[in-house]
């Protein structure tokens, strides 16, 4: 049965494709908060009060507070970006000012697609391990799991943060980065192509007589180009229910949510309603499909948000399946993103949306057909290999490392391998053990810290997967 580990993250907001200049309506409340909460706005609020009261013309908050800031942008132009996150900031908590040295990685997120080779990058301890995509530039090249890079274009990277190695190593589509690469103990070359890189948020997989499985993560810019083939290739394999899982997904475009819901409501039935300031810009959205191929069942949980809950709020509102889980998070509004002339954009609440009942989800969420709470359990380490509790060091070989490393591969440590070999990958969780129980972080296995791994083994706990076994139990009752 699948485990997952739960995670909370900022959220990933739901926006509407049609850019527009329609601002959300300041939220005074939040503005007053924050005033409240700086020791120098109070008193700035102070002084202007007391002018306030005898002053002749009319006036407002708003006066002061742009002649304030004209004042300090003029003497402080630096800080006119900052001025920016502040003022959207207070509209609402899903409105923001994106930095221009932020604006691509959001982008990137958003659209899943960026310029590079096609690898995720971790770093562990200044070692920066790869893990190819299939089909990636970064496999075509020979690169493997837990390689490490260790100069780019000729440079080390020793001492590098992530993000400046994730920049050296990303550039124009067409062009070539050489990566020098540790394996083992071996170290080489390779070049590899810059391309145009889509990332799928889609997993899939058939379970079992006539039940499919499928999660997505986000709704990216490229759930279609992914969805549809995913789709197709269950019911080649006999899927006619689907396990549709939503878990920790937390919003993307709305494009992606209706895309996603057609193919599970049917009837071209209403999926959702957008409802602007202007009362003219109100629309209505609807179900692309007479007839649908599956069965959902709906897995969701307090981390599925906004595109996540038109999705399931739109199936369980045309009863075209149920859901299973816990309450969603309960988003009911929809920004739009304008870039404007910093290089930066204005992401702002411009609509709230509606479900098919007419409900607004905003703040209270969804609530499953079948709300199931995931348990914990002990980590299961009976088939861990004991530990020889003998010192062991990188370059080691042989079945005492070969024990160590599974019990590092169940403690988390998904680089290290799996053919008893003690190398950077194991080293380096090695020296994580030792740091994190205040031992003397060395990188080598001795008694005291391989007694450390064994207690973590023995204190590790599981999440047990009840809500996509309850999930199967109704598939399974399904005719």
């Amino acid at each position: 049965m699948k485990r997952f580990i739960k995670t909370s993250a900022s959220l990933v907001l739901a926006f509407t494709l049609t850019f527009t200049n329609v601002f959300a309506t300041t939220n005074t409340e939040r503005i007053n908060e924050i005033m409240r909460s700086s020791e120098e706005m109070k008193n700035f609020e102070y002084l202007i009060g007391i002018a306030g009261i005898d002053y002749y013309f009319d006036n407002q908050d708003s006066d002061y507070l742009r002649g304030a800031l004209a004042k300090i942008l003029k003497d402080h132009p630096e800080l006119f970006e900052d001025a920016l996150e502040g003022a959207f900031s207070a509209l609402d908590p899903n409105s923001q000012y994106i930095k221009s040295s932020d604006f691509a990685s959001t982008m990137e997120e958003v659209d899943g697609s960026y310029v590079g080779i096609g690898t995720t990058i971790t770093v562990d301890l200044g070692k920066f391990f790869v893990t190819p995509f299939p089909d990636s530039p970064a496999e075509e090249a020979g690169l493997q799991t837990a390689d490490i890079i260790t100069s780019v274009d000729g440079v080390s990277v020793d001492g590098i943060s992530l993000d400046e190695l994730v920049s050296r190593v990303r550039g124009k589509a067409g062009t070539y980065v050489e990566l020098g690469i540790k394996r083992g103990e071996g170290t080489f070359t390779v070049k590899c192509e810059r391309r145009e890189i889509h990332v799928s948020p889609i997993s899939y997989d058939y379970l079992e007589d006539g039940i499919g499985y499928l999660q997505i993560t986000s709704f990216n810019g490229n759930i279609e180009e992914y969805l549809l083939p995913a789709l197709d290739d269950l019911e080649k394999q006999g899927a006619k229910k689907i396990i549709l899982d939503l878990r920790g997904n937390l919003g993307g475009e709305v494009k992606g949510a209706l895309v996603t819901a057609s193919q599970f409501v049917p009837n071209k039935a209403l999926i959702m309603t957008q409802d602007f300031k202007n009362d003219s810009k109100n629309r209505a959205f609807y179900s692309s499909s007479d007839k649908v191929r599956f069965k959902p069942i709906v897995l969701i949980d307090e981390y599925s948000a906004s595109a996540s809950e038109i999705v399931a709020g739109a199936i369980k509102d045309n009863k075209a399946g149920v859901l299973v889980g816990q309450k969603s998070y309960g988003k009911g509004t929809v920004q739009g993103v304008k870039q404007v002339f910093t290089g930066g954009a204005l992401w702002y609440t411009v609509a709230s949306y509606r479900l098919p009942s007419g409900e607004w989800i905003h703040g209270k969420g969804i609530t499953p057909d079948y709300v199931v709470e995931n348990s914990v359990s002990p980590l299961d380490i009976s088939g861990i290999p004991t530990l020889s509790y003998q010192v062991l060091k990188k370059g080691d070989t042989g079945d005492k490392v070969a024990a160590l490393n599974a019990s590092l591969n169940a403690l988390g440590f998904k680089n290290v391998n799996d053919k008893g070999i003690f190398d950077d990958a194991t080293e380096s969780a090695v020296t994580y053990v030792q740091s994190s129980k205040e031992l003397f972080p060395y990188g080598v296995a001795d008694i005291n810290t391989q007694i450390a791994i064994a207690t973590m083994l023995e204190e590790a706990e599981v999440v047990n997967d009840d809500q996509l076994a309850k999930a199967l139990e109704i598939a399974r009752n399904i005719k």
